[in-house]
């Protein structure tokens, strides 16, 4: 009987020592993850500090208007900027119905344009209504526009733009800062989508839709990467 006792006894503690080494280790805590408008002043701050960037600007939707005179309208601009004001984009744009491809440099003394004849570029006389060295005015541009104008920001989600692994954020803007972006004259809210590197916070692309359901999109690449500027 004694034995029997020491047996059930043994075999218990085995058991629950048994048990005990096969419970689960508490999960450390999660990292907080930050919040849309930390992400957000982070980006603006990187913003503020760029030297070099690359740029795609792309319209889905009505186009914009350019030139109502002479019937222009703007398709698409490619293009680079130095810090701190000189920018250079090849833009595409209809013209009297005809697709043409023409390069803008905006320069501290002005901004010019390629004659579509020659290709020698020439000083504009008159306003250019698209001006994207003021994008890059940490002032007035992007980087004031990602700190403090976006409003109701919301955290999307983890999503991927060319293999590169970004971060989806959400939010609205007013007609007045999207005149920075884009040369239109519309009233209303406007739904901004961002999004950033999830490991530096850059901005990699920023999506415009107005309440018609058109967008506007803008891609950045090659953050101090060197940037050729043509002299006019």
């Amino acid at each position: 009987m004694r034995i029997r006792t020491v047996i059930s006894i043994c075999l218990a503690t085995i058991i629950l020592f048994a048990a005990a080494c096969s419970a689960e280790e508490p999960e450390p805590p999660p990292t907080p993850t930050p919040t849309p408008e930390q992400y957000l002043d982070e980006a603006a701050e990187s913003m503020a500090g760029v030297t070099t960037v690359q740029f795609n600007l792309t319209r889905d939707g009505e186009p914009l208007v350019l030139d109502p005179t002479l019937a222009a309208y703007f398709i698409s601009a490619t293009g680079e900027y130095e810090a701190p004001d000189r920018v250079h984009a090849n833009v595409k744009a209809e013209i009297a119905e005809n697709i043409i491809a023409l390069d803008f440099l905006w320069l501290p003394e002005g901004v010019f344009m390629t004659n579509p004849l020659t290709g020698q570029y020439m000083a504009q006389p008159f306003e250019v209504p698209l001006d994207p060295s003021m994008l890059f005015d940490p002032q007035v541009g992007l980087s004031r526009i990602l700190a403090s104008r976006i409003e109701a920001p919301e955290y999307i989600g983890l999503e991927q733009i060319d293999g590169q692994d970004t971060v989806h954020l959400r939010g609205v803007t007013d007609a007045e800062t999207v005149t920075i972006i884009l040369p239109i004259d519309i009233a209303g809210q406007f739904i901004l989508d961002i999004w950033l590197d999830a490991s530096s916070n850059q901005l990699v692309r920023i999506q415009i839709t107005e309440e018609s359901g058109d967008t506007t999109t803008m891609d950045f690449r090659g953050y101090g990467e060197p940037v050729e500027i043509p002299s006019p």
